[in-house]
């Protein structure tokens, strides 16, 4: 556990702080407007003075400069527009852990995998034409950055071109989005705030798949660093968009992160996903705000191990005013935080 925070204070005042939890992991779930995001800027403002560097992928527009200078005064923030300034390698070959970096081929599956999630191909002959292809890419040219390249490589080969013409739309899309890089300076050895902000990527397709590649080139950076950086928050703001396959950045944040000091956030509205509801299940903290009139009883469930108290807990819920979110402690009780004005 990298910091501790303080949440906020109960229904009758008393203040409620949370550290020294397995890991340093959140995950905050509820409908839009109900207060997720003013917490998630409470909870941040208490990280630089700890030592933490948090990194905040923001999709929705809800963290902008001027909002958070509020909240973190004196604190120093870094601003990155991703199209423009947050250019990496998506070609790069990441370090897995201390001791492994993936070959070309893993990097080429992991890739196509990223790309596939993001835009969704009919049939199984893409993705094998799309993985071989960044195969032998990479073997051909190892030191490439850009998909503009890939592309010329494909196009070489007319008969390959021809088999992969959808591809090569998605292909182009991307290298008009985002054209490749050295990667990124995430300043480690500095405790603040960065903000990435997606706001000249117009889909959300586009957006999911750069997400992926900076996590992948922030967590290769972070591995290569020294031990005496600081620690790293990552947050993900609607979530719900994103992939929660086993291969993806956010499930090994989720499942690794501890080891290296990468902390994850993610803030989402209700999710009935499987694969990505066991993945946040691994974060330390969970909170839930009222989560719409829907998914009421589907929270009671969540929460309550007693069936036959389940119409209690709906109630519990219903009352759940903008800005209270439920939690359950070290000890197993379930709590009501109240996120104070700041």
């Amino acid at each position: 556990m990298d910091y501790k925070l303080n949440l906020g204070h109960s229904l009758d005042g008393m203040s409620l702080p949370w550290g020294n939890a397995s890991n340093g992991h959140i995950a905050l779930l509820g409908q839009s407007g109900r207060g997720k995001s003013y917490a998630i800027k409470h909870f941040l403002s208490q990280l630089p003075e700890q030592g933490v560097h948090a990194y905040i992928f923001d999709c929705s527009g809800d963290f902008r400069e001027s909002s958070m200078q509020e909240i973190l005064k004196s604190t120093r923030i870094n601003i990155l527009d991703v199209r423009q300034q947050a250019r990496v390698n998506p070609f790069r070959s990441l370090q897995l852990t201390p001791y492994y970096t993936e070959e070309a081929g893993d990097t080429a599956a992991r890739l196509t995998e990223a790309i596939l999630d993001a835009y969704r191909f009919r049939g199984t002959a893409q993705p094998v034409h799309l993985r071989r292809a960044i195969n032998l890419f990479m073997q051909a040219f190892p030191h490439s950055t850009s998909f503009a390249n890939l592309i010329s490589f494909i196009e070489a080969d007319s008969e390959r071109a021809a088999k992969m013409e959808p591809s090569l739309v998605r292909l182009e899309d991307l290298s008009r989005l985002f054209s490749g890089g050295n990667g990124c300076d995430w300043q480690f050895d500095k405790p603040g705030i960065t903000i990435l902000q997606f706001d000249t990527i117009p889909d959300r397709a586009s957006q999911s798949l750069i997400t992926e590649l900076l996590l992948s080139d922030l967590w290769a950076d972070k591995l290569q660093a020294s031990k005496d950086t600081c620690p790293v928050v990552v947050l993900l703001d609607e979530c719900q968009r994103f992939s929660f396959n086993d291969s993806s950045m956010l499930v090994r944040i989720l499942r690794e992160g501890r080891k290296y000091h990468v902390n994850g956030w993610f803030a989402s509205q209700w999710i009935d996903n499987k694969t990505a509801v066991q993945a946040l299940e691994q974060a330390a903290l969970r909170g839930y705000f009222y989560p719409g009139d829907r998914q009421v009883h589907s929270l009671a469930k969540v929460l309550c191990s007693d069936t036959s108290k389940v119409r209690e807990y709906e109630t519990l819920i219903r009352r759940l005013t903008v800005g209270q979110f439920l939690y359950t402690d070290a000890s197993g009780h379930l709590l009501i935080d109240c996120v104070p004005r700041l």
